[in-house]
């Protein structure tokens, strides 16, 4: 049994942008598919959503999925309750719309009036937040994996990653990159 404390938080927070995409945008240029990060977030609007299951994870991904003005932090963040709307600032927006300048003053949560009505509001500081109890696990393959990782199947991938996390008893979810659901029309 271990000794340190853990709490289950089967918690994913979604995370708008209404005015800016918050995915990957793709284009055609010179036949080629292109793409670049579209994530730069100073202020957006956050729900968070308690995921008790498998089915819950995959519908909450599939409708993010579907809006290109959103994404998922998993993470649970502290003072706001599960399906409270708020927003998450960046240290630049908390020192323009709140007056406070440099991380230590922004921790925590704060109050802004933001087109007439009030929320929470939070940075993503690693202080202000807890992990989730559902994790992530990204492959991505490019010119700086090694080519022993890089040649390996999906199911080869997952052994290799088990005998460094040890997964192989974790339900999980597989989803297709962004860039691997592209289709050229």
């Amino acid at each position: 049994m271990s000794s340190l404390p853990y709490t289950c938080n089967d918690i994913i927070t979604v995370v708008r942008d209404p005015h800016h995409s918050l995915g990957k945008e793709f284009w055609l240029e010179g036949g080629s598919v292109r793409k670049k990060a579209c994530v730069s977030v100073s202020l957006a609007f956050a729900v968070m959503h308690e995921i008790p299951d498998i089915q819950a994870l995959e519908k909450l991904l599939r409708e993010v999925g579907e809006d290109t003005h959103a994404a998922i932090i998993n993470a649970k963040f502290k003072g706001i309750e599960v399906g409270e709307e708020f927003v998450i600032l960046s240290e630049n927006k908390f020192k323009e719309l709140l007056k406070l300048e440099g991380r230590e003053k922004c921790l925590g949560v704060h109050r802004l009036v933001w087109e007439g009505k009030p929320y929470k509001a939070v940075g993503r500081f690693k202080q202000n937040m807890e992990h989730s109890s559902w994790q992530l696990l990204d492959r991505d393959t490019d010119e700086h994996t090694p080519p022993e990782i890089a040649s390996l199947d999906f199911d080869g991938w997952l052994r290799a990653v088990d005998r460094v996390l040890s997964v192989s008893s974790c339900e999980y979810l597989r989803v297709g990159s962004s860039s691997a659901r592209v289709e050229r029309t």
